[in-house]
């Protein structure tokens, strides 16, 4: 991780936009990132997954879809596509599915399917099981360890059930043949026009690179879209925007809640608080460092709708978001497990309530 900032500050070499970064190694020419031709300039997709309580409202997929349809501006050369993430809630997904159509939107719909979440285990990833009960009793963990050993414990039944890194993937996947620029936006993430016009221009200008960062902010009331700068800086998990060559993808091993999107930041080398983050000792970093630098940050914002929630969405509340999250997270596993009568329910129960 040191090499990581240390190549990121050795990058600053004051070139273009005072505001953009990019590393001096391997940087794509203009030729590699625009000589292809490709059908749009960009592909929006937005990922519209499960409300988890408490972290979620019960209604914040719907309420936030609806805004996002009637409010955000059409983009010149971008496609917006939605990929409906495995909602559980039968009446949740019907009104997905009935405003996207009502809108024309276009949309990928992966349903839920409880026979398939039954078949998941608490032990079929490492440390799973009676291994993880055994590490949690033993008592040599930390608390971080401790949580990080029952979200691996569950991570086939989360990958499933909250599909993160999958469907971002699949997004990626969707974009490369269709778009120049694919951004896998989370499901409840707009964009101003003046946001978009910015980041149309940065992707095109000096110094290039074949991934954008988006700084992220989170609304406390959707109202305040229109209230809020659209350009500027962020301290939050940004959004990445990735060209078509791009070989990256997220690494699916990671579950949501379990640094789905940072492991990814982290290999890119994008500055940030979770470069100090100490290394999951179950889930070792197995990637070449090609792409390390082949980004810059752009100030063209993102923003986060409200959850709901609305004092989660604070500044101040991020240590409240991260336990809801956790709370949400396993209360939606014991939930799952019981709806479809998954034979290890028990087991989930233990390993959930240990410690």
């Amino acid at each position: 991780m040191r090499r990581q900032r240390e190549a990121f500050e050795e990058s600053r070499d004051g070139k273009g936009d005072a505001d953009l970064s990019a590393s001096v190694r391997d940087r794509p020419s203009a030729h590699e990132l625009f000589g292809d031709t490709r059908k749009h300039e960009f592909l929006i997709t937005r990922i519209l997954g499960n409300d988890l309580h408490p972290r979620h409202d019960a209604r914040q997929t719907i309420e936030n879809l609806r805004f996002i349809l009637d409010t955000e501006a059409e983009f010149p050369g971008a496609k917006k596509l939605f990929i409906v993430n495995r909602i559980f809630n039968p009446d949740s997904e019907s009104a997905v599915l009935d405003a996207l159509s009502r809108a024309g939107a276009e949309y990928v719909h992966l349903p839920f399917e409880p026979s398939e979440y039954r078949a998941k285990r608490w032990d079929e990833d490492g440390p799973g099981g009676e291994t993880a009960l055994g590490l949690i009793a033993g008592r040599g963990l930390s608390r971080q360890e401790v949580l990080q050993v029952r979200l691996l414990s569950g991570a086939s039944k989360i990958r499933y059930a909250m599909n993160v890194n999958g469907a971002r993937n699949l997004a990626l996947s969707i974009g490369k043949p269709l778009a120049r620029w694919t951004l896998p936006l989370d499901g409840n993430c707009i964009l101003t026009e003046e946001a978009f016009s910015r980041l149309a221009e940065q992707v095109r200008s000096e110094p290039l690179a074949s991934h954008v960062v988006l700084p992220f902010e989170r609304l406390e009331h959707n109202s305040q879209f229109h209230q809020r700068d659209p350009i500027g800086r962020s301290d939050e998990e940004p959004q990445i925007a990735f060209h078509h060559r791009s070989p990256l993808e997220f690494d699916e091993r990671f579950p949501y809640g379990l640094r789905d999107k940072a492991e990814l930041l982290i290999r890119l080398g994008v500055p940030g608080a979770w470069h100090d983050w100490p290394t999951i000792r179950w889930l070792p970093q197995e990637h070449p460092q090609s792409c390390l630098g082949d980004f810059k940050l752009s100030d063209a914002k993102i923003f986060r709708l409200s959850s709901g929630q609305h004092g989660l969405e604070r500044k101040s509340a991020q240590k409240q978001r991260y336990r809801t999250r956790n709370e949400a997270i396993f209360s939606t596993l014991l939930y799952l497990d019981e709806l479809t009568d998954a034979p290890d329910r028990d087991l989930g129960q233990r390993i959930v309530n240990a410690g």
